[in-house]
């Protein structure tokens, strides 16, 4: 196995005649191209932070040129089906409001819009839609970032799997440590981040409703309440003293940094750092004096910054390495690190010490990722899969870790891209705060469907009966 360029969110790769391969590493990036042989990236598209929050699914159309992408709009039911010339640049938008466009030899440009599959004529030289659109397929499964879950092989064959992503459909639950669930009493929604208060009466999420926010949930009052409003903002945490909370937000028209606002969403916004690489934090210092994120950057992936609360505020590098390292976590001391990477193939997770991180201990033997410390100074959690692990330590001059236990597991919802902990732990220890996707029928999702011959359908203008 080779790795070609690092894509520690990746929303689609087409693999060109070429030897190059076209792919979107992020969800908030343009798209680049490498070499199926290796070598360094390059950017092919450039995003407009404005209007979009990044551009997915490419897909080079036969002539070797023209390259059509799925330009992803802050307003989804903006979201543009673009083709453009890879020697000029030179762009034309063909559909807005739909995802995932794809071309099949019929003369027909496919895409994706909100659960159907439709069909318009296309023609290559004009690069224009030359008739009106055609349901192919109603109810095929569509998740929320515009993939629609389809195929067609060159000879004609058409799969495809129907349902819906029950994304929407989520809720916190309290888990005990033997795994007894107790769901929260809160609405559904597509919630994201959840970070506990230090007094532990409070948790910070983020969910989408137009564009992502950071929304607060009192345990007591079980009132949802909307901290952020401009932009995109997501990975929320709690200072210390549960005065502010901190995030990461694109409202500057760029890639998203570091911002923070007082904890109950009045005042100013204050911008912490200022980059051109897509930033996203994860945790800050018990003493209040550092926050750690990490920092995409084309060439290396995600690295791990420190940002000193202090002085200058000049933030630095911690890790920066060819692995990709995310999801760091500082020990309730202060004193050691947490954060997992994939520097031996497959994610596990390390412990190294603070600030210096010159002693590194591995924790996880099998796989590992999302590492949460508890609060009583005595044991780390982290996820491998469904299971949740856990691991007793001691620390004074070096770190002693347990061998790694089986807690309990379950279909709890894992971060995006392992970049970050999608769990929280209660200030007692006793309970877990996870995300749950609420139950569905999943009859229709486990069936493949297949239709042979579906190009002579398509061309005689026949819709797909499920």
């Amino acid at each position: 196995v080779m790795v070609l360029a690092h894509a520690p969110g990746p929303r689609g790769a087409y693999w060109v005649n070429d030897g190059s391969i076209i792919f979107a590493p992020t969800t908030d990036t343009g798209l680049f191209r490498v070499s199926a042989s290796g070598g360094s990236s390059r950017q092919v598209t450039q995003v407009d932070k404005e209007k979009q929050l990044g551009h997915r699914w490419p897909e080079v159309l036969p002539d070797g040129n023209t390259l059509l992408y799925t330009a992803w709009d802050r307003d989804s039911s903006k979201n543009r089906i673009v083709v453009r010339s890879l020697d000029t640049g030179e762009e034309k938008e063909l559909i807005q409001g739909v995802s995932f466009g794809r071309y099949v030899p019929t003369g027909h440009l496919l895409y994706a819009s909100d659960g159907t599959l439709m069909a318009v004529p296309f023609d290559l030289d004009s690069l224009e839609l030359t008739g009106d659109p055609i349901l192919v397929l109603e109810n095929v499964m569509q998740s929320s970032i515009g993939a629609m879950q389809y195929s067609y092989s060159n000879s004609g064959t058409l799969v495809y799997v129907l349902g819906k992503y029950n994304e929407l459909d989520r809720t916190l639950a309290w888990v005990d440590r033997q795994g007894t669930i107790k769901p929260l009493e809160m609405p559904r929604r597509t919630y994201d981040d959840p970070k506990l208060s230090p007094d532990g009466q409070q948790v910070a999420v983020q969910f989408k409703v137009a564009a992502g926010n950071v929304w607060t949930y009192d345990f007591n009052s079980k009132r949802l309440k909307q901290i952020t409003f401009d932009g995109l903002n997501n990975q929320p945490y709690w200072s210390p003293d549960g005065s502010r909370i901190a995030f990461a937000s694109d409202r500057a028209g760029g890639e998203e940094n570091i911002y923070s606002i007082l904890s109950d969403g009045t005042g100013p916004v204050e911008r912490l750092t200022s980059s051109d690489n897509s930033q996203s934090l994860t945790s800050w210092s018990p003493d209040g004096k550092w926050m750690v994120y990490y920092e995409f950057h084309p060439d290396t992936g995600r690295d791990i910054w420190v940002l000193p609360l202090e002085a200058e505020r000049e933030p630095y590098p911690l890790l920066n390495t060819d692995s990709q390292e995310a999801g760091a976590m500082f020990s309730p001391d202060g004193r050691w690190l947490a954060y997992a990477s994939d520097e031996t193939g497959e994610y596990q997770v390390y412990v190294s010490s603070f600030p210096e991180m010159d002693k590194k201990w591995q924790i996880s033997i099998n796989g590992g990722d999302e590492p949460v410390w508890a609060r009583n100074g005595r044991e780390l959690l982290y996820r491998h899969a469904d299971q949740m692990i856990i691991v007793e330590y001691t620390a004074d001059e070096e770190f002693r870790a347990a061998t790694p236990e089986w807690l309990f597991e379950g279909p709890y919802v894992g971060p995006r891209g392992k970049n970050f902990s999608n769990f929280d732990i209660s200030p007692d220890g006793e309970n877990i705060l996870m995300l749950m996707t609420l139950e569905q029928d999943i009859s229709l999702t486990t069936r493949v469907n297949i239709v042979s011959n579906w190009f002579e359908e398509l061309t005689s203008n026949q819709r797909i009966k499920n």
